[in-house]
């Protein structure tokens, strides 16, 4: 919880040291898992490291350590969490890429046949980027 006193107010920040509920899954000594309270899937969590730093473009070497670890342990136990028959982690960084909590979260969903996500562009214009793969 690291630059916490610098900060006007963190929703995540406030969940990681108990001022507001949630519903922990789990918790160590550098994140905490939480199901997400508006869900858009069976199974919705929200692993958030306890430093809080904004994105992946602020973050320094020793965030991608807890990052990394975020994955790891998602991976590890993802039949505990209920997503063992297959999980997405997403991690929104910018407001372009709809980023609406600026303390760094990865989404993790599954616990279901989750569709495919939306094209974010028309394949038919040619500005836009397409892969020759």
């Amino acid at each position: 919880m690291e630059n916490q006193g610098k900060l006007k107010q963190c929703v995540f920040c406030d969940i990681i040291s108990k001022k507001l509920e949630s519903s922990i899954v789990h918790e160590d000594t550098d994140f905490i898992i939480i199901n997400d309270t508006n869900p858009d899937a069976k199974k919705h969590m929200l692993c958030i490291p306890k430093k809080h730093f904004a994105n992946l473009f602020e973050a320094e070497l020793e965030d991608f350590d807890t990052v990394n670890n975020m994955i790891k342990y998602v991976s590890q136990n993802a039949q505990e969490l209920g997503v063992g028959d297959g999980f997405r982690l997403v991690m929104n960084n910018g407001e372009q890429a709809t980023q609406t909590v600026f303390h760094q979260h990865m989404h993790v969903l599954g616990g279901q046949q989750l569709k495919h996500m939306q094209k974010n562009f028309d394949i038919n214009d040619e500005t836009s980027y397409q892969c020759g793969l």
